[in-house]
């Protein structure tokens, strides 16, 4: 790959957890049309091997996919002993996987006093120890890259208090550990920089709300307080993914780029 050139995966692989989600599959379908071999990891392994298909038919590179509780740092432990066995190098982690919850999870969508110890540990697990274990395990790997990059998916609620009023009259929820964790993944990131650079660069990239057919007071509300007056979609977040990979930003390193249309300047 060349400075200023589009960028060209050819022989790279591409770690993606979260990868049978929104965001997750666009990203994948973009990077495998550029020539990246992709290891997929989610908990659901049907979509998984779907999404893998899907994959093989706009790209020769092999992709392989791996089921994963990120819940369970054993799982991910056992996960990543399977991926070591088959590859000898990886170019780029994505951590993708991200616990945002849901109605089902008792704690979880409710007022501050209900909030739960067991959804608050989920979160930090998912959202935050699960980056530690894959960039600590998957580091020896990363080291025979001649570009290494570990990309972490954030938040703007890892830097913003959240605005109550836009989610009046909902059951939509912005939970403590949800920007707690995701506060503490940007700090990791920097960490991280600081700790495997120049071997390995480490960023975060911090997408604001991204349309998904949520609540049309949620979403007019939200789309009020932009700059750009509009949510985001995946496909206004993978460009700089795709950028922060690439042999273009190799001399970026602990940033936090903030994605969210001017939301958090206002």
């Amino acid at each position: 790959m060349k400075y200023g050139m589009i960028a060209d995966f050819t022989d790279r692989t591409i770690v993606l957890t979260g990868a049978s989600g929104f965001l997750g599959r666009a990203f994948a379908k973009r990077i495998a049309k550029l020539g990246a071999s992709c290891i997929l990891i989610d908990q659901n392994l049907i979509a998984l091997k779907q999404m893998a298909d899907r994959l093989s038919k706009i790209s020769s590179a092999k992709h392989h996919c791996f089921q994963v509780d990120f819940t369970n740092s054993k799982n991910i432990e056992t996960a990543i002993a399977q991926i070591t066995e088959t590859h000898n190098c990886i170019d780029t982690l994505i951590n993708n996987a991200a616990f945002t919850g849901d109605s089902t999870i008792e704690g979880w969508g409710t007022d501050f006093p209900n909030q739960s110890l067991r959804a608050w540990h989920l979160a930090l697990q998912v959202n935050l120890t699960s980056c530690f274990t894959m960039a600590q395990k998957l580091m020896p790997l990363m080291k025979s890259s001649d570009n290494a990059s570990i990309i972490n998916i954030g938040s703007i609620y890892a830097k913003l208090a959240p605005d109550y009023s836009i989610y009046e009259g909902t059951n939509m929820h912005n939970p403590a550990a949800y920007g707690a964790s995701k506060a503490g993944l940007i700090h990791l990131t920097k960490w991280l920089a600081a700790t495997l650079g120049p071997e390995i660069r480490v960023n975060a990239i911090s997408p604001g709300g991204i349309y998904r057919q949520q609540d049309e007071q949620f979403v007019r509300r939200y789309t009020h307080k932009t700059v750009l007056k509009r949510m985001a979609t995946e496909e206004d977040i993978v460009p700089a993914m795709i950028f922060l990979a690439s042999d273009n930003a190799r001399y970026i390193t602990g940033q936090n780029l903030v994605i969210d249309g001017g939301y958090s300047i206002l």
